[in-house]
């Protein structure tokens, strides 16, 4: 899939289906695009949102890997950067780095 939200949605719809107990997850992201294209659209992401001073969060990418590092005011804008980050084609993991405070 190329699109995090795609596997988390058909995980969640297998979990409804009677019968089913349990779910593993293994379906994979395809990191189809570049890390230099991935840095730019989340950084001009964290932008536009004015609950994130994107000056204080540096991306960095490598595969479908994205690193957020830096600081970040409350919890709140955690969970948003890396939901951010998430939605990004081609993520296929977010390590959340950012200090909170």
């Amino acid at each position: 899939m190329d699109w995090h939200f795609q596997s988390s949605a058909a995980e969640a719809d297998v979990r409804k289906l009677k019968g089913v107990i349990g779910v593993i997850n293994n379906i994979v992201i395809k990191p189809n695009v570049q890390a230099s294209d991935v840095r730019a659209k989340l950084k001009a992401a964290f932008a536009r949102n004015a609950e994130i001073e994107e000056d204080n969060i540096t991306v960095t990418v490598d595969g479908g890997k994205v690193t957020l590092s830096g600081h970040v005011d409350t919890w709140g804008q955690d969970s948003l950067a890396v939901d951010t980050s998430w939605s990004a084609p081609g993520v296929t993991q977010v390590e959340d780095r950012l200090s909170v405070g």
